[in-house]
Parts: C-alpha cells; structure tokens; sequence
C-alpha cells in the first residue's frame, strides 16, 4: 500500500484534524497546508526567496537552510522531517492551487520512502473517510468505486 495523508476540508479550511494518514513523514508535511491558505502562500514566497530563513505559523515552523527544509510540530521536535527546497516548491505549488480551487480534499501520496510526493484532489480508488467517535478515519472498501 502507498504511503498517504489526506486533508479534508473543513468549514472552507483544511484542518490538521481532518487530516488522516498511514505515514508519519507525510502527516507532518500536511502541517503547512492545515493554518490557512495564507499560511502555506507565504511559506511558499520565503522558500522562492534566496534569503528566505522560514517562518512559523499556529502550530508549524518551517525551517530554511540551503536547500534543506525542516518541518516541524512545535511541541514535537522527535516529529520534525527534512525535505529538498525544489521539492517542497513543487508540491506547495500544487496544494495552492487546489486549495485555491477549493478541493474537498488535499491528498498526498508515495510509493515509498524515496518516491516523489503525489498530490492529487480526489482519493484514491477504494478508500473511503468516515468519522468516528468525532475522530476523521479511513478505511479500504474494494466496493467504493469511483
């Protein structure tokens, strides 16, 4: 099975608790999309920008050094991932533009570790979200069809 995290949105917002995934490195990668969609536009500038140094949102800094991104929870250093600079441009462009689209769902996947990052606005064949006990969930359903 790919590796994914799902955003789903929320009241026009796409919220780090709607978020379901199956792989830790893609969940803290959805942190900089789940602030607002302002959020993710500037983190988008200060990584285009040569002299950009990063910057923090509500529960997110984003960290620049050369071409190295860090990515971390505030409260969850042991939870921080490093990225590439051109690959997070890459994929913050694509989440902007859905976001500005107004997707119902922000969906990242990877084939593994060392794959590219997808972005995509529809989920995968056969999975479907449903909430539990308030807590968004997923679930495979070889029935779901598109």
């Amino acid at each position: 099975m790919k590796n994914f995290a799902i955003i789903k949105k929320d009241e026009q917002i796409y919220k780090s608790s709607k978020t379901v995934s199956n792989c830790p490195y893609l969940h803290t990668l959805t942190s900089v999309f789940t602030d607002r969609l302002s959020f993710a536009k500037n983190i988008l500038a200060e990584l285009k920008d040569s002299n950009g140094r990063g910057m923090a949102g509500n529960v997110t800094r984003v960290e620049i050094e050369g071409q190295t991104i860090t990515i971390a929870y505030f409260y969850a250093d042991d939870e921080a991932i490093a990225i590439d600079r051109q690959q997070l441009i890459i994929i913050m462009t694509k989440v902007i533009d859905l976001m500005e689209k107004e997707a119902d769902y922000l969906v990242l996947t990877q084939e593994h570790e060392n794959s590219s990052i997808e972005v995509s606005d529809t989920l995968s064949e056969g999975f479907e979200l449903y909430t539990e006990d308030k807590e968004l969930k997923y679930r495979y359903n070889p029935s779901v069809t598109k």
